[in-house]
């Protein structure tokens, strides 16, 4: 037959073995705790106290004044009233502090966790941005998005985040630019309005970087790209309005023909007869 697994009680910070060492120790909060978690009356039944370990268990008491006062009774402690009302409030006081430490703790927690994720998909939105370099409506969506949850993050590094997309993807400074929440944050800073108007150039000087550059390499290099537009139609010798803006020609086949809204009507050349 197994012979039940004896074990002290912790009562104000000490082992005890049997009533005399509890009486010795007796602190009421300790003891409640035990009560409470069924420790006490097991503790009791393995330290040979039948009859005190039925009276715990049987015991019935509607608030935790009156567990202390019965608990004193039973195991014939003299306590004051008063004495265990004061005892009661402190414990009380003592369990709402450590609540609260724990609800601040944890509300720490749960913000550093916010914060984490906030600074995380802050830099996921940039590197998808860098990614989509050529796709317009993308990083119209993705300003939007900065404008919208992380305007904030953008005026902490906004030098950064210019110098870096001003040498990579130009097309999102642009669009920061039209945002009217994002744009004066650029306008404001003097190092960048003075990188802007640095950057200013003439409509024609645009075109011939362009073009020198296409020159040079037969391909349009990519901070050109979203400038850059190809048509490839079959007419069936009718004339047809491809764009009316001014543009630049970078390369035509030979059997095609091009006229401006404001140039002289072309010569129709007549079809042969077949």
């Amino acid at each position: 037959m197994s012979r039940p697994i004896r074990f002290n009680l912790l009562l104000d910070g000490r082992p005890v073995r049997d009533l005399e060492g509890l009486r010795a120790n007796f602190n009421l909060s300790d003891l409640l705790a035990h009560h409470r978690s069924g420790l006490l009356q097991r503790w009791l039944e393995v330290r040979g106290y039948p009859e005190l370990a039925r009276e715990v268990g049987e015991m019935r008491a509607n608030t935790d004044l009156e567990v202390m006062i019965r608990l004193a009774a039973i195991f014939e402690i003299e306590a004051d009233l008063d004495e265990l009302r004061e005892t009661l409030h402190l414990l009380r006081f003592e369990e709402e502090r450590r609540k609260t430490l724990a609800a601040l703790v944890e509300g720490e927690e749960r913000a550093a966790r916010i914060i984490a994720d906030y600074h995380e998909g802050y830099e996921r939105l940039k590197e998808a941005m860098l990614a989509h370099r050529h796709d317009l409506p993308f990083l119209k969506r993705g300003v939007e998005e900065l404008a919208g949850r992380y305007g904030a993050l953008f005026e902490l590094e906004r030098h950064d985040f210019f110098d870096r997309f001003l040498s990579k993807v130009p097309l999102v400074v642009f669009l920061l630019l039209a945002t009217p929440s994002l744009r004066p944050l650029l306008l404001d800073d003097r190092r960048i309005h003075e990188r802007l108007c640095s950057l200013i150039r003439p409509r024609a000087q645009v075109i011939q970087d362009i073009f020198k550059a296409y020159q040079k390499t037969k391909s349009v290099p990519d901070v050109f790209v979203p400038f850059v537009g190809f048509f490839q139609q079959f007419t069936d010798h009718r004339w047809v309005d491809v764009t009316e803006e001014k543009v630049l020609i970078l390369s035509i086949t030979q059997s095609a023909r091009v006229t401006g809204r404001n140039d002289p009507p072309p010569v129709k050349t007549p079809r042969k007869a077949p």
